[in-house]
């Protein structure tokens, strides 16, 4: 999980097997080149007030490839860009 950061650069990582693969929570930055895959439920959370641009990432093999929301009340929504990924064969 990564909180209340910005400017980040997640790049080139092996993101597998986990409950939720990585949680965005009131950060923003740059999700690039990495293979997200066989998590329990999540592969990308991106969470109130994040800004994300992922890119070219493989996300597959999880329950949720991308799942986005607000928690809490009277927060900015969360805002993912979504450049050249392959998001397949995630169960929705």
């Amino acid at each position: 999980m990564v909180e209340g950061e910005h400017g980040l650069l997640i790049e080139k990582n092996f993101i597998i097997e986990n409950q939720t693969g990585l949680v965005l929570l009131h950060s923003g930055g740059e999700i690039k080149g990495n293979r997200i895959y066989d998590n329990e439920k999540v592969g990308v959370s991106i969470v109130s007030e994040s800004t994300a641009i992922l890119k070219e990432n493989t996300i597959e093999m999880n329950e949720f490839g991308i799942e986005i929301s607000q928690s809490g009340i009277a927060v900015e929504p969360a805002t993912p860009e979504l450049v050249d990924n392959n998001i397949q064969k995630n169960e929705f």
